[in-house]
């Protein structure tokens, strides 16, 4: 063989193969590759194993080839150009148009199907149109790129029955056009059951009833809800066409909540609904949602009783701090008269006066005191005593990026220090003189501060504070003695604008101090518009705290 016929042959090879790839890119992919091997040759007529149940159509152009390895990579040699001429069921015959080099029994087939169009029209136009049950759009419609073979059409119309039919396509464009009969509309009956029954159902947004239910309904589309309390919902979209009844049900899926439980001290026993269930710290998972009976025991450490609630999807804590028992003092002999026994002379009032009528001056925090709290949104920080210089405690609230300065002496905020250590000043912050030690029950101390100015009015706001008693307060975490100090805030002078008066003119706080925790343990607001703005002033209380 000569060099030349040689290079012709590979030349031929080449420009084969960049054809069929350009043809590949024209098709933009659309086109179903068929696969095969030829079975038998004849002269210039091969007989291959594709047949017309592969989609295969007399006029389709294809390649033989063969594949090699060439440094481990399998690479196709191309032979052939070939179109088929005849086709039977299980197998087909082609003619060669073009070859590079001898084509055997075996070697690889590659066909390119031909595509059919459909042009789909309806009277009225806008129904939706379904090829073999998916939407492909709205009349009127021209789908390009379609499998020659047999098609299921379907059109559908709010307002009208259905349309359909059987359609095949050849390499000619097929039209389809659909008269649309309006329906006449009759209602039918939606059959809606739920496990476990007495669940609340809903029809497009719409409550109807509780399960079992049987509803009447027009032929349409229904966005189903089923929702009962504890359960997880269940949702579904149900199609009614004509009068048919339409059963639907919902199983519907137990929610639980969970139910921490965390004591100071720990390794307390934790009875639920009197069952022990173990040792603080507890975490308890998959509670039906109710209310539960927790009683907490430990040796030495008075009983601590609560009814708790849990809800679905939500975590309950229960964070208390067990008080010790009393020692018993043991009886002796009356003293006598004139004399006073050590028991009922640390009973005495002090100098400073009784218990509840004592002065307190400001607590002496240490490096590290904190205490932490929760509020009515069950969010949790913590308040820790960061450093102590220049007659100020420093400290450090969890979460704010800002330290707060206070007076030593009357714990009066002075002023805020930022991230860079640079002093800021508090404005009108309303709660800088909170506390104003030293405190007893009956002192009083207020402020004013201007507001409004420059704007549609101006005025002035009174900040009043009273120390109202001093009681025992019992929350989660213990039993407080406390100093209970109110404080009120109001408009004064000036015009007060519309605005402002919408929200009303006073609104209250009440703070709880306890001298032994040394910070305040409960807080309430006044439930009104009055302190909308502050979004971070909620009632709140003290679950736990330690001091150095």
């Amino acid at each position: 063989m000569s060099f030349k016929r040689i290079l012709n042959d590979h030349v031929k090879i080449i420009a084969w193969t960049i054809a069929f790839i350009i043809l590949m890119i024209l098709s933009n992919g659309q086109a179903e590759m068929v696969k095969g091997r030829v079975t038998s040759i004849q002269g210039n007529v091969i007989e291959l194993n594709l047949g017309n149940e592969r989609g295969l159509r007399l006029g389709d152009i294809g390649k033989i080839y063969y594949v090699v390895k060439i440094d481990q990579q399998e690479t196709s040699i191309f032979i052939a150009k070939i179109k088929i001429t005849h086709l039977l069921e299980k197998s087909s015959k082609a003619l060669i148009e073009e070859k590079t080099g001898e084509i055997r029994v075996g070697y690889l087939v590659e066909i390119k199907t031909k595509e059919g169009e459909l042009e789909v029209g309806s009277e009225p136009s806008g129904a939706k149109v379904y090829v073999n049950g998916k939407e492909v759009g709205e009349t009127p419609l021209v789908l390009k790129n379609l499998k020659l073979g047999r098609h299921q059409i379907r059109l559908v119309k709010e307002g009208y029955d259905p349309y359909e039919v059987s359609e095949v396509l050849g390499t000619e464009r097929k039209k389809v056009t659909a008269n649309m009969k309006k329906m006449i509309v009759k209602e039918a009956n939606l059959e809606i059951r739920s496990d476990p029954p007495g669940a609340k159902v809903s029809l497009n947004g719409k409550e109807v009833g509780e399960t079992p239910l049987v509803w009447a309904v027009k032929p349409g589309r229904y966005l189903i809800e089923v929702h009962k309390e504890g359960y997880g919902g269940h949702e579904e979209w149900v199609e009614v066409i004509g009068t048919d009844r339409r059963a639907v049900f919902a199983p519907l899926r137990r929610l639980f909540g969970m139910l921490f439980i965390y004591t100071d001290p720990s390794g307390a026993d934790i009875y639920i609904d009197g069952q022990f269930v173990g040792k603080s710290p507890y975490d308890g998972k998959d509670f039906a949602p109710k209310t539960y009976k927790v009683r907490i025991v430990k040796e030495g450490f008075e009983a601590w009783e609560k009814e708790v609630v849990v809800e679905a999807r939500k975590k309950v804590e229960i964070l208390p701090v067990l008080r010790e028992k009393k020692r018993e003092v043991a009886v002796t002999s009356p003293p006598a008269k004139g004399e006073v026994s050590k028991e009922m002379k640390s009973k005495e009032p002090s100098k400073e006066g009784d218990w509840p009528n004592k002065i307190h001056e400001a607590p002496d925090w240490k490096v590290g005191d904190r205490w932490t709290y929760k509020n009515a949104k069950g969010q949790i920080w913590t308040e820790e005593v960061k450093d102590i210089k220049e007659g100020l405690f420093i400290l450090r609230t969890e979460g704010q990026t800002d330290l707060r300065a206070y007076d030593k002496k009357t714990m009066n905020l002075k002023f805020l220090i930022n991230k860079d250590g640079r002093k800021e000043s508090i404005g009108d912050n309303p709660f800088k003189n909170m506390f104003n030690f030293p405190i007893f029950v009956g002192k009083k101390w207020a402020y004013t501060v201007s507001a409004g100015m420059g704007y549609e009015s101006s005025y002035s706001k009174l900040n009043e504070f009273e120390v109202k008693s001093f009681e025992e307060i019992s929350m989660l975490s213990g039993r407080y003695m406390t100093h209970q100090i109110s404080y009120k805030q109001k408009y004064m002078g000036g015009d007060v604008s519309a605005s402002i008066r919408s929200t009303g003119i006073e609104g209250w706080v009440r703070y709880w101090y306890s001298p032994e925790v040394k910070a305040w343990v409960k807080r309430e607001v006044e439930k009104s518009r009055y302190w909308e703005r502050l979004t971070w002033l909620q009632d709140a209380e003290l679950i736990s705290y330690k001091l150095k």
